[in-house]
């Protein structure tokens, strides 16, 4: 029960936490640990993962690995385990809580990520150290969605897989877009191209057939409660509601959202815009605001008025509203790059997919086909190079 791993200095422990209402004595530790993370977003503050586990995540097994240095903790991996099927294998992967779906660039640590806390939590990961408090679920592959290459923590945590003794593999997965704020909207608007100018004046003269049209901001937390309302009922009017996507996959999705953005703006770093027609909401946004950084974290159209690209409309007076109030920096797009962010983004940060095997059988079956056959197939297929990063020579850093 309290076994401690053998250390080079300071004595750690490295625990690992199963069940969630243990989590609530790690509050404090996980604030403090996630404002000394370099890159972190919103989407893994205590703020998003109190509001997102107890709503969304119980079709996963919780997997928090906490390394304590002298009485306080250092190091926390907020990851889950989830099951699924690859190769038709039941596989169980190991990855940051909230993936697939509700990730922004996510670190696999929180914290300095100082070298000796980051090797000691591997090693519980991979089974060749001894964790307090139970035991680490086990797992087949672990699984990082859009890491970024130069990332000073991906090459610390790749080093401590190969001493590991674990074969990985990474390769492309979609660009990230961002827009610097730092521009005169008239100026930004005409670098898009005539197009986009033209289509919004049509829009919004044939929006304007439909009634007044007038665009609603929520900051308070009193008018985002209310502005979240109109916002989910809307969303039942969207193709997303079809498509069976964000609030229309359960009704816990909404719980859930409605806590995390309710948290964010009791701290002044929400808010809800909706863009209304003769009073009615036909398009509405939720941003998430941090440092200087303006993240674009959810935006839904009422379908019936597709015809007038309400959404459309009610970007770009979002981003001119951005560049005239000067507050913040960049507008992040949130997760990859579809057409309707491209048009207005004009950088993107390349992000990859990171895959590492354990050494059970699974593991070993799953590697063999990542790593070996599926790079000769795509290049039988494509006739093109194959992926970058199969445990290959990179600058790896130890410190």
């Amino acid at each position: 029960m309290s076994r401690v791993l053998p250390v080079d200095a300071a004595p750690l422990e490295v625990r690992c936490i199963r069940d969630y209402s243990a989590m609530k004595d790690l509050a404090g530790d996980w604030k403090r640990l996630h404002a000394l993370t370099a890159n972190a977003t919103p989407w893994q503050s205590w703020e998003w993962f109190s509001s997102w586990w107890p709503a969304m995540g119980a079709p996963h097994q919780l997997c928090v690995v906490v390394v304590i240095e002298q009485g306080v903790a250092v190091l926390i991996m907020p990851l889950q385990i989830r099951r699924c099927r690859k190769l038709g294998l039941p596989a169980r992967v190991l990855e940051p809580v909230g993936m697939p779906d509700e990730i922004n660039r996510p670190q696999f640590a929180l914290g300095e990520c100082k070298v000796h806390h980051l090797a000691h939590a591997v090693a519980v990961l991979a089974g060749s150290g001894v964790g307090k408090e139970g035991a680490v679920p086990a797992w087949d592959i672990l699984q990082i969605d859009e890491v970024v290459p130069d990332d000073s923590q991906l090459n610390a945590l790749l080093y401590q897989v190969e001493v590991q003794g674990l074969q990985w593999r990474q390769f492309p997965l979609h660009a990230c877009p961002y827009l610097d704020l730092n521009q005169e909207w008239t100026a930004y608007l005409a670098s898009r191209g005539r197009r986009l100018a033209k289509n919004l004046k049509a829009g919004h003269r044939k929006l304007s057939k439909h009634g007044a049209v007038r665009l609603q901001i929520a900051n308070t937390p009193e008018e985002i409660e209310e502005s979240l309302v109109c916002y989910i009922n809307l969303f039942t009017k969207s193709w997303k509601q079809s498509a069976g996507i964000a609030f229309a996959q359960t009704n816990n999705y909404g719980a859930y959202y409605r806590r995390f953005i309710g948290l964010l703006a009791r701290q002044g770093r929400a808010r809800v815009l909706l863009l209304e027609c003769g009073g009615e909401p036909v398009a509405g946004a939720i941003a998430v605001m941090d440092g200087n950084t303006y993240y674009g974290a959810q935006i839904a159209h009422d379908q019936r008025f597709d015809h007038c690209s309400p959404g459309t409309l009610l970007e770009a007076l979002e981003l001119e509203l951005l560049m005239g109030e000067r507050s913040y920096e960049k507008y992040d797009f949130f997760g990859g790059a579809m057409n309707n962010k491209r048009r207005w983004a004009d950088e993107s940060i390349e992000t990859m997919r990171l895959i590492a095997f354990n050494k059970g059988a699974i593991g070993r079956v799953l590697a063999g086909y990542y790593i070996k056959a599926k790079p000769i197939l795509r290049r039988l297929v494509n006739r093109g190079p194959s992926p970058t990063g199969v445990n290959a020579p990179c600058d790896f850093k130890k410190s």
